[in-house]
């Protein structure tokens, strides 16, 4: 495998949080320390009249978050190709930084049967 992808949806966000930029890179930085990455580039947008999308390149790969305050939710993207990662302390990140009531969590193996010299995985 050459890597690992969680996808977190939060819904019953606080829409403040969902539409502060700093707020936003905040969580990304704590994602990437919560899989004990360090962060490259962020990239971040805001859209009018709200809503946000924050593109972070870290080490091990990618995070993604896009908010819809409107609604309340966020869709978040965290990809890490070095280490399996605990899609459920991800998501605690998420809720407190950004008040989520509710959430859903997918995790997904990525590039099975194939072998990387950077990724270790415990459970393989």
């Amino acid at each position: 495998m050459l890597g690992y992808q969680v996808c977190i949806d939060l819904f019953d966000c606080d829409a403040a949080a969902l539409d502060a930029p700093a707020e936003i890179e905040a969580a990304v930085r704590a994602l990437a320390a919560g899989i004990g990455a360090s962060v490259v580039a962020v990239s971040t947008h805001r859209f009018a009249p709200q809503g946000l999308s924050c593109i972070a390149q870290i080490s091990a790969s990618h995070i993604a978050i896009h908010t819809w305050p409107e609604n309340g939710f966020a869709a978040v993207d965290v990809f890490s190709c070095t280490t399996r990662v605990d899609a459920e302390a991800l998501a605690g990140i998420l809720r407190t930084a950004f008040g989520a009531r509710q959430q859903s969590c997918t995790a997904v193996p990525r590039g099975a049967g194939l072998r990387s010299p950077f990724f270790h995985d415990a459970h393989a």
